[in-house]
């Protein structure tokens, strides 16, 4: 099989020029005209976990696990290589407030079934001494 001339990193199309996979490493070579797309590209590096799409496969995060880059020229004629490997990014945890909201509620459901298991120990004793 081919390799595609475009993938999809965090929804945007980026023309590769080189594309090695290894494994669940993946390393791609991008050569990019002028400062500005230069600029945009290695912001969206700095993200993690990024969003990367094949064509004609689901998109999957990654992370950068190394990335380098050779300027050629200057100012919009410059010339940018960039030579990313990527790795499978690791499992994002939730949010804190999300997982303290959950244990929020956890723990109030954990009371009121307290208070009802209490409330019924009282009625049973009550019961039993009558």
């Amino acid at each position: 099989m081919s390799s595609p001339e475009f993938v999809r990193l965090n929804g945007e199309p980026v023309r590769i020029t080189s594309l090695t996979r290894d494994g669940d490493s993946i390393s791609l070579v991008v050569i990019l005209r002028g400062s500005l797309a230069n600029q945009q590209f290695a912001t969206a590096l700095r993200q993690s976990p990024l969003r990367l799409a094949f064509p004609d496969e689901p998109e999957q995060e990654v992370a950068v696990e190394h990335a380098e880059h050779h300027a050629s020229g200057e100012g919009e004629r410059a010339l940018y290589r960039h030579a990313v490997r990527l790795v499978a990014a690791a499992p994002s945890s939730p949010p804190a407030d999300d997982l303290r909201t959950r244990l929020d509620r956890i723990e109030a459901k954990l009371d009121r079934i307290l208070a009802a298991l209490d409330g019924e120990a009282h009625s049973s004793s009550d019961e039993s001494s009558a």
